[in-house]
């Protein structure tokens, strides 16, 4: 395209960005979420492809990708999300060096892991909901997430169902729960 007509292109469709802005709620700066937004509209612009879908449907997903990752990179203290899971497993009942053969790792990791200041981004609050209005399979899931720790991957290998079964009945358990405060 010419550089004409993407600046044109940009133009018509800064509205867009800004509409995502009012639908998300995120404690950063305005101003470089607008920017990241703004960037993931350039980077839809220059993606498009016709054939595949409408401008505003494929440039949401774009823009909507660019706001989250700045929202995600601008947290000061953050763990990689490998070590972030490895956090979540470790028992505190446990001796550094027990946690780290548990986990298979070494203990120069647990205590690495133990050493990094806790994020808000990354508090996990424990649920004190009643889950007996839950079938079996959704509640048996909400307590392997919150009270296990567990990923959807495990539970979905654990159940020998897929990740998007697992996703799915997530979903439908915390709208039941949801329903009920």
């Amino acid at each position: 395209m010419q550089k004409e007509n993407l600046e044109e292109i940009f133009l018509e469709n800064i509205n867009l960005v800004k509409y995502v802005l009012k639908r998300v709620t995120y404690d950063n700066d305005y101003d470089d979420l607008y920017q990241a937004g703004c960037i993931g509209l350039l980077k839809a612009i220059n993606n498009y492809d016709q054939t595949k879908a409408k401008f505003s449907t494929y440039a949401y997903k774009y823009i909507i990708n660019e706001i989250k990752s700045e929202y995600r990179n601008s947290k000061l203290v953050r763990l990689p999300k490998n070590l972030y899971y490895l956090k979540r497993k470790i028992d505190p009942s446990l001796t550094i060096s027990q946690n780290a053969k548990n986990l298979n790792v070494s203990a120069e990791t647990i205590i690495s892991i133990l050493d990094e200041p806790e994020s808000e981004s990354y508090a996990i609050p424990e649920p004190e909901i009643d889950l007996r209005n839950l079938n079996f399979i959704e509640k048996r899931i909400v307590e392997m997430i919150y009270y296990e720790h567990k990923s959807q991957e495990e539970i979905s290998k654990y159940l020998h169902r897929s990740q998007s079964f697992v996703s799915r009945t997530i979903k439908d358990a915390l709208n039941k729960l949801k329903l009920e405060l």
